[in-house]
């Protein structure tokens, strides 16, 4: 919510605070055309004293006491806001609300002002955050159009934005481009989604400006500032799933202190192993705790510091019908309807295959504002990410990590903005140095080798504003260098030393044209140039997390990407909100993990081998968002995304894309209930088709024997199409300072049984079933 706070009428109190009758009055409005929004609440906390907004938007609460207060200002569809006055007599406010934040599903970022649709930017608030408490951050991202997850059973996920992920899409952890083994497909990015305010999608010419080779945009999960308000606030979240009676908590508290501000938060969440519909997923549990800390300071408004640190501790089952012993086993366990291994009940302990990760980040910024609309920007942070996987070994080995991993990171900062009145300029200089190390303890020969990686980078942004028009161009130069020690032989093994190094230079433009409050266009296109990661160059042997052999190519080039889009976004009469988006990526040089012909047997036991190949391809789709209000108890919302993919080289379809995905919700949104502030009800339905695209037999490749693993370009065929329902329903209800929330979901309502393509346990076994989510929230 932005908040205008105009002081339009000011009277110094002439009396003692015992007559308490100074009056607030004011209008609440819609953000983004202006229009009155009607039954609001503003409520004072302290003395409990409230009004609820009229027809024409405007609100009147008299005879209060002067002072310090704090007003809460509510209504449905919009996040709920708190502000903090010093009352000293008669005061007129008006508050602009970010209203119908459910149907728009999302905000776009442009420049220095906000338009909605979903070209350049998407932005998850808080409110959503909370509300899927108990997921990881790929799943709360999954809500906006084009995104999807890539997993690993139903605790292991990574997002997916228009059919890339990976180091191809740059996660910012609270200003950091996060560090760490997330070039797994298993790799889940070591972040706990509680720690954010909001989360943000940046593409287009804005997305040079961070650090990381990323081809396709960028995921920032941030924090917005602490209030100025002297007195403590918090909220305590606390949610139950019924699927693997997974209980999980968060609490956390902000002051704005005398001399700085600071907030602190922690999480911790345990759950059992997952269920199907129809049989347990063995192995599958899973425990998180973490907590961070953010501190700011000002100095007369010119310079500001801010220290934020963040710990998280992971620890994570793999599905034990995964791991097979031998060629034979392995060709059952693709086709079993259960997997091996299941037991007949759940539990809560981790047994090898599992994986064991603690993340560390500290950064600290300082910011210096000059006269002349010139801001000054100095970070440096340091990341430490220890990971730890572990096998089914033989005898007492169990207890010893097959792949132990520990990688520091730094990064320094120097920033540069200048506003004028055309726009603004941006330049930057970025210096990163990874380390990342193997334990030889293991006994095992690494997946990949002891690496140290320095990139330097500069940047340059520039926007214009005029009119009804905004553009921005946005050019950066990467310079990268990995200097390996690989493993290499056969018999006799020695130590060779890679020294690579790689020119990644980038550039993008973006237009945006506002006809009017409810019609907006937009384009991007941008040249991108990714160097090939560690794993994709070097990879050579188990990756347990995915069950799988994978083999890297040390002879792997630059990927050259282009991609252009062309965005709509339309609104009207306050009723209907229409967002497409329609793209295109080519991308020369792209690297995709292809499966081999070829089940492997080794002293670990058999498993399918991948490779890391090179082609030309082309990736194409659209995202649709459709909302609508017909009347004011009812709102509909629709989401579409439909991807294209193609190997040029083959004429095939590209493996590890996601499948088109359509989604319809309804929302009743029901007010005053007795006591109760608001109830809102929530069906959706969410259907999923079959890569229909992949070939599913051998006729096409005459050469392959016919004993061959492979299944066309699989070692199994897609699963087919699958639709889930969902249920819900909230109650709020304010008392005195506090707001508390109970809400309970159901998803996959009908049990339905299904395997998701992108999910890498599909090999083995089927997708979770019926899960019922219980939540209780308060904040204060």
């Amino acid at each position: 919510m932005r908040i205008v706070i105009a002081f339009l009428v000011f009277v110094p109190a002439l009396f003692s605070a015992q007559y308490c009758s100074v009056n607030i009055q004011g209008r609440v409005i819609d953000a983004h055309d202006g229009e009155p929004l009607s039954y609001a609440t503003v409520y004072e906390s302290h003395q409990e004293k409230g009004s609820v907004t009229n027809m024409e938007g405007y609100f009147l609460i008299d005879n209060l006491c002067p002072g310090s207060i704090h007003l809460l200002i509510d209504h449905i569809g919009c996040e709920q806001e708190r502000i903090y006055i010093e009352l000293k007599g008669d005061t007129t406010l008006e508050l602009v609300l970010e209203h119908h934040v459910e149907l728009l599903g999302v905000i776009d970022i442009h420049g220095e002002h906000e338009i909605s649709g979903i070209g350049q930017g998407s932005v998850i608030g808080s409110q959503e955050i909370n509300k899927f408490s108990s997921d990881d951050l790929s799943t709360i991202l999954s809500n906006v159009s084009g995104l999807r997850k890539i997993q690993n059973g139903g605790t292991i996920s990574k997002p997916v934005l228009h059919g890339l992920s990976g180091n191809r899409l740059a996660i910012l952890n609270h200003g950091v481009t996060q560090a760490g083994q997330q070039w797994g497909a298993d790799h889940a990015p070591e972040l706990d989604p509680m720690t954010a305010d909001r989360m943000v999608v940046i593409k287009g010419a804005k997305a040079m400006a961070y650090s990381g080779l990323n081809t396709s945009a960028l995921v920032k999960v941030d924090h917005l500032p602490i209030a100025d308000d002297p007195h403590m606030h918090g909220k305590f979240i606390y949610s139950l799933n019924t699927n693997d009676m997974m209980h999980t908590t968060a609490t956390r508290i902000e002051q704005a202190a005398r001399g700085f501000k600071w907030r602190a938060g922690l999480s911790y969440r345990n759950g059992a192993d997952g269920r199907t519909p129809d049989y347990f997923l063995t192995n599958t549990a899973q425990e998180q705790g973490g907590g961070f800390l953010l501190l700011e300071k000002e100095w007369k408004k010119h310079l500001a510091m801010e220290l934020y640190a963040s710990s998280l501790d992971s620890e994570f089952g793999i599905l034990r019908g995964s791991h097979i012993g031998n060629v034979t086993d392995l060709e059952e366990a693709l086709t079993r309807e259960v997997p091996l291994f299941t037991e007949e009940e759940r539990s809560r302990e981790i047994t090898s295959p599992s994986q064991s990760v603690s993340h560390r980040l500290i950064r600290v910024k300082g910011i210096y504002q000059f006269k002349d609309s010139l801001e000054m920007e100095i970070a440096y942070s340091l990341q430490r990410n220890a990971r730890e996987e572990f096998d089914v070994r033989r005898g007492d080995r169990d207890a010893i990590p097959a792949l132990s991993l520990l990688l520091y990171d730094q990064l320094f900062e120097w920033h540069a903005t200048k506003k004028d009145r055309s726009g603004q300029s941006q330049a930057g200089l970025q210096y990163r140095y990874t380390n990342n190390k193997n334990d030889p303890l293991t006994g095992i020969l690494p997946l990949i080798p002891d690496y140290i990686s320095r990139i330097y980078s500069a940047f340059l942004i520039r926007d214009w504003k005029w009119d009804k028009w905004d553009a921005s161009i946005g050019l950066r130069w990467d310079v990268k260098n990995i200097y390996a020690l690989r493993i290499v032989g056969v018999t006799d093994l020695f130590i060779q030393r890679d020294d690579l190094w790689f020119q990644t230079p980038s550039a993008g433009v973006s237009v945006a044209y506002k006809k009017d409050e409810h019609l907006s266009f937009m384009a991007e296109t941008s040249c991108r140039v990714r160097a090939p990661e560690v794993n994709e160059l070097y990879s050579q042997g188990l990756h347990q997390g995915v069950s799988g052999i994978e083999e890297g190519d040390p002879d792997l080039q630059e990927e050259i990407g282009w991609k252009s889009s062309l965005s709509m976004s339309y609104h009207w009469k306050d009723k209907v909100f229409i967002d497409v988006l329609g793209y295109h990526h080519h991308i020369d040089g792209y690297i995709n993990l292809v499966p081999q012909d070829e089940l492997r047997l080794t002293i670990r036991g058999a498993f399918p081998v991948f490779a890391y190949e090179q082609v030309r391809a082309r990736l194409m789709g659209i995202d649709l968002d459709i909302g609508a209000e017909p009347v004011s108890w009812l709102r509909l919302s629709h989401r579409l995304s439909v991807i294209q993919s193609r190997d040029l080289d083959t004429d095939l379809a590209l493996v590890g894309v996601p499948s088109q995905n359509i989604f319809f919700g309804a929302d009743f949104l029901l007010e005053e209930l007795t006591d109760i502030r608001a109830l809102t009800i929530q069906l959706g339905l969410d259907h999923t088709t079959a890569r229909s695209d992949l070939l599913t037999d051998n006729s096409s490749f005459p050469d392959r024997p016919i004993d061959s693993p492979l299944q066309g370009q699989d070692f199994v065929s897609p699963p087919p199409a699958y639709t889930l329902l969902s249920a819900g329903v909230s109650i709020k209800k304010v008392a005195g300072s506090t707001v508390c929330r109970l809400g309970v979901d159901m998803r996959n309502l009908m049990n339905t049984k299904y395997r998701d393509y992108l999910d890498r346990t599909r090999y083995f076994a089927d997708a979770r079933g019926r899960t019922v989510l219980i939540q209780l929230s308060a904040s204060f």
